[in-house]
């Protein structure tokens, strides 16, 4: 299992906004309940996302990446097998991964160009436990691509 390496302005961000809401819940909730109400769920909200962003795990388990985040389903499930390549990526789009310090993973599992983006914290050691798996592609630094 390789957990997510978590970019410490995403985490605090996401304590502060919980440790604010919560903070202002008694507050609101003595001079408007349905706004209290609704910071109450804000909340709740930000509480499971800070859970989700600090738990998010990749796990190889028989020939398949699992990518799970928090107490749900996994969101990603890979055949290793259908990885065409892994290689860093600064893309900011929205993914299981709770850092901008990211490996793109091209693979045709749903269709024939899809991408996942992770931020294992250990990148050599994922890509070293990956690599086995996927003899169609070679390492090269922090790159898995075809031969």
């Amino acid at each position: 299992m390789f957990p997510s390496k978590v970019d410490p302005w995403l985490l605090w961000s996401m304590v502060g906004g919980t440790v604010l809401c919560a903070a202002l819940l008694p507050i609101s909730l003595r001079r408007h309940v349905l706004a209290g109400v609704a910071l109450l769920v804000s909340t709740v909200g930000m509480a499971l996302g800070t859970w989700m962003v600090a738990t998010v795990t990749y796990t190889l388990e028989d020939g398949w990446l699992v990518v799970q985040q928090g107490p749900f389903p996994p969101e990603a499930v890979l055949r290793l097998d259908a990885i065409d390549h892994i290689g860093p990526s600064q893309d900011r789009r929205g993914a299981a991964a709770a850092s901008l310090d990211r490996l793109a993973i091209s693979h045709h599992t749903h269709g024939p160009h899809g991408y996942t983006l992770i931020s294992p914290s250990d990148k050599g050691g994922f890509l070293d436990a990956v690599a086995p798996h996927v003899p169609h592609l070679v390492r090269d630094d922090l790159t898995l691509a075809p031969r």
